[in-house]
């Protein structure tokens, strides 16, 4: 288990900076100026490491109980968490790599993915600070105003005029992630404007901020997503759509079990999943798949960044909105090093 959140750890870190170190890594004081290692040489790296992890795993044998915060002690599911997560890498590599993608998701769907959403890795918060939701963390315990969302994935999900894709109807999780405006309808603030903009005079997280009961997103004990099985069912649709991973089933299945899945998960129901996947900016479409899994994948992995991020990068799409006086290739690709590096 510790092997296989250890592949997480670094491989989300390569993903967010590419290069880092890691042969040298975490030797404290007996090497303070590690090498860094190339982000390819680290990817093969893990994902070797989780499959032996995954191998390994016995679903009968000795866990950590109720220690293990996640699955408490549950085996079985550990084992569909380290294919799934290998699932996710090896897709990661499918345009650079397809030889090692396509090895990596075959064992990954050999020694089983998650196959409902009651598997996922969600980790619970306690509650108490500093064991709370980042999220409240940030409005509540810290006070702050100036996280909001931007008008990029409002005005696609509230399928607003100007919107950078247009769904063809509102997304039936728009009201589950967001607060109406003011007047109103659903306003995301101007990303990447330079000046200062109001909290209250635009759309925000969904929820109550109020320190003794605050709801939704800013909830003490909001759970936080680690992986899960839309994010799986994604990967399957991509999989199945670029032929030669060996997927059972259509890249469609896969894509509606996904869609389906993420609007059931944020409170919605079933008549509104038909009616989305019906509207002709939803609806799969072969032709421009990488446009519909990547906007449908973008607005399913919300509040989750990095995920939301690295897909994006990989998929292009949706496309973004340009920061104020910056052209569409200034939108960043990888995070800067610490200064002192």
């Amino acid at each position: 288990l510790l092997d296989i959140m250890l592949a997480q750890g670094f491989l989300t870190v390569v993903d967010a900076f590419g290069d880092m170190p890691y042969t040298e890594a975490l030797q404290l004081l007996e090497n303070t100026t590690p090498v860094y290692d190339d982000a390819a040489t680290i990817y093969k790296s893990e994902i070797t490491s989780l499959m032996k992890a995954i191998e390994a795993i016995d679903p009968s044998g000795a866990s950590f109980g109720s220690a293990d915060i996640m699955y408490n002690g549950d085996l079985s599911l550990w084992k569909k968490y380290g294919a799934s997560l290998l699932l996710r890498h090896g897709m990661r590599l499918a345009d650079v790599n397809e030889s090692l993608s396509k090895e990596a998701v075959a064992a990954a769907i050999a020694a089983g993915v998650f196959t409902s959403q009651n598997e996922a890795g969600v980790l619970e918060w306690v509650g108490v600070v500093p064991h709370v939701n980042p999220i409240y963390d940030a409005f509540i315990v810290e006070g702050r105003k100036d996280y909001m969302p931007t008008n990029t994935i409002v005005d696609i999900m509230a399928n607003n005029e100007g919107a950078n894709h247009d769904l063809g109807g509102m997304d039936p999780r728009t009201d589950n992630y967001f607060t109406e405006g003011p007047d109103g309808g659903y306003n995301g603030a101007v990303a990447g404007l330079d000046a200062a903009q109001t909290y209250a005079n635009f759309s925000n997280l969904f929820g109550e901020i109020d320190g003794s009961s605050s709801t939704g997103f800013f909830a003490n004990t909001a759970p936080s997503m680690m992986l899960d099985y839309v994010e799986v069912e994604f990967f399957l649709a991509e999989a199945a759509q670029r032929g030669g991973y060996g997927v059972a089933g259509t890249a469609e299945e896969h894509y509606t079990n996904a869609i389906t899945a993420s609007i059931l998960y944020w409170g919605g129901t079933q008549e509104e999943v038909d009616a989305y996947l019906a509207l002709p900016g939803v609806v799969y479409d072969a032709a421009i798949w990488k446009e519909r899994i990547g906007v449908q994948k973008w607005i399913a992995l919300f509040n989750r960044a990095v995920e939301a991020w690295a897909e994006w990068k990989r998929l292009d799409y949706p496309m973004l909105n340009v920061p104020e006086d910056m052209v569409y290739g200034d939108i960043p690709l990888r995070f800067v090093y610490p200064y002192n590096e």
